[in-house]
This record gives structure tokens, C-alpha cells and sequence, in this order.
């Protein structure tokens, strides 16, 4: 009877687990009505990583915590709280990898097993601590952004080392962003940005909508192709497809990919208003499409 009852309590606690699991991908789902869901599901992964019963499980976990930090921080005003922010998340994303790797520190590359789950976990957690790096560096300025580039840099190559395809071939994204942002004595090139951003755009690009599945990806695409002078169907056809998703309903974006409408709508806005952007995409397109 004991042993009966034992099992179910465990058996409980399991489905509580669950639950709880869910309970975090429906706040962080629900993050584009209030930001402040995505803090409260960075909370719950928290905890799921407390709950963990395996290391990869708990990596995981834990880089969801730093990805909802992400979008919470890209969204509060002040750069000192952005700054606190993803300082928080690149740590908490540095321990996911540690977990995980062989070498046992926070650049290590070496997944501690060979299954593609594992390899995708580790990658997921370096892209999530570059990106949160970066922007941590962006928030403390220029000098601290460069300083950070070497390692920002060491994540993505263990990113591309172990699966070049999370966040829809992301560490191309941010890799070709940074070419484009960084001067040539850090490495700084339009032609290694158009490299690795028609790389992305071109692994991603959804057929049916003439864009990209991660509109950031479009956006920095767009802006290297003005950066390097590129005319015609090449650039006509990313920015005509970008501009096309101002008339899409909801539903619409979410065929292009079903997570990311909240950042779909963040960067239809900068789109439209030209900001963020190095380049004036409108007035090529102008003068070009």
C-alpha cells in the first residue's frame, strides 16, 4: 500500500510539472499582450530548471529563462535596466552551457554526449548568451560593445560548431549584423555581412510570403544590401516582401512562424518608421524598385 501510494504522489508531482511547463510556454506566449508575461515565464523556467532531473533538461530550461530576460529587456526603457538585464540572462545561459559541454566552462563547444538533442541544446544556449551579450554591450556603449565582440564571437562558433540551424539559422544573423556594425580592425565587413545574412535569408525564406521566417533576419538583410549597393530583384524582392507583411492578419504571420508574431510586429514597426536601421532601405527602394 505504501509503495502504491509513493508512486502516486510521484505521479502527481509529475503531471504538477507539466502543468507547470505549459503554464511558462502559455506566459511566454502571450508576451506581445504585456512584456511583463514574458518576465513572469522566465520566473517558471526558474524553477522547471530547479526541477530537472537530467542536465540537458535543466540547460534547456535555463536558456529559456535567458531568451524570455531577452524580450523583457529589449523592452524596458532605461539602458542601466537593460544593462542588468542581460548581463542576467548571459549568465544564466552561461550556466546552461557549462552543464552541458565537455570542457566545463562557459565557451566550451564540446557537447558531453554526441545525440542531436544535446548539440541543439548547447547551441541554443551559446546563441543565447551571445545575443544577450551583445545587446548587454550595446546598453554599456560603443568601446564595451567591441570589447565583447571576441566573446560574442566564441559563442556563435560554437553555435555553427553544433547546429547551425537554431533560431532559424541565428547565429548567421547576428554574425552577419555584427559584420555590417563592427570596424574593420574588429573584423568589420559588408561583404562577410551580405555572406552570412543571404545565408540565413535564403535557409529560411517561406516561399508562400516572399520572406523570411524571422523578419529581424529581412531587416538586417535589407540593410547590408543598401550597404553594399545592391540593386534589383535581389533587393526589391526581400524589401516588397517585408513590406507585404503590413497587410497580413495575425493568422497570416503566424503561417510565416508560429512563434515569433510579437517580434514580426516590432519589426513591421521599425520597418515602416526606419529605424534601427543603418541605411535608408526606403530611399533605395525608391530609386531602385
Amino acid at each position: 500500500m505504501k509503495k502504491i501510494i509513493m508512486t502516486s504522489f510521484f505521479a502527481i508531482a509529475l503531471q504538477a510539472q507539466a502543468i507547470t511547463i505549459q503554464e511558462a510556454n502559455d506566459l511566454y506566449n502571450q508576451r506581445g499582450q504585456d512584456i511583463e508575461n514574458a518576465l513572469k515565464a522566465a520566473d517558471h523556467y526558474a524553477t522547471l530548471a530547479t526541477q530537472a532531473s537530467d542536465k540537458v533538461t535543466q540547460a534547456k530550461m535555463l536558456t529559456l529563462e535567458g531568451l524570455a530576460i531577452y524580450f523583457y529587456a529589449e523592452r524596458v526603457e532605461t539602458a542601466a535596466e537593460k544593462e542588468s538585464l542581460h548581463k542576467k540572462a548571459f549568465e544564466i545561459a552561461d550556466t546552461a552551457i557549462t552543464l552541458i559541454n565537455k570542457e566545463g566552462d562557459r565557451f566550451g563547444a564540446t557537447p558531453m554526449d554526441n545525440s542531436d538533442d544535446t548539440k541543439s541544446a548547447l547551441a541554443e544556449a551559446h546563441y543565447t548568451s551571445a545575443i544577450n551579450m551583445g545587446k548587454w554591450a550595446e546598453a554599456r556603449g560603443v568601446l564595451a560593445s567591441l570589447g565583447q565582440w571576441g566573446n560574442m564571437k566564441m559563442h556563435l562558433d560554437a553555435v555553427l560548431a553544433n547546429d547551425e540551424t537554431v533560431a532559424s539559422y541565428g547565429a548567421y544573423r547576428t554574425l552577419g549584423r555584427a559584420w555590417l556594425k563592427l570596424p574593420f580592425t574588429h573584423g568589420g565587413s559588408k561583404k562577410k555581412s551580405l555572406r552570412d545574412l543571404q545565408y540565413a535569408y535564403e535557409n529560411t525564406l517561406n516561399e508562400d510570403y516572399g520572406t523570411a521566417e524571422n523578419s529581424t533576419t529581412t531587416l538586417f538583410y535589407l540593410d547590408t544590401l543598401v550597404a553594399r549597393k545592391v540593386r534589383g530583384d535581389q533587393f526589391c524582392d526581400a524589401y516588397f516582401g517585408m513590406s507585404d507583411l503590413q497587410d497580413l492578419t495575425d493568422e497570416e504571420i503566424l503561417e510565416i512562424n508560429p512563434d515569433f508574431l510579437p517580434e514580426f510586429k516590432t519589426d513591421i514597426e521599425k520597418f515602416i518608421n526606419g529605424v534601427d536601421f543603418e541605411e535608408d532601405i526606403h530611399a533605395w527602394a525608391d530609386s531602385n524598385c
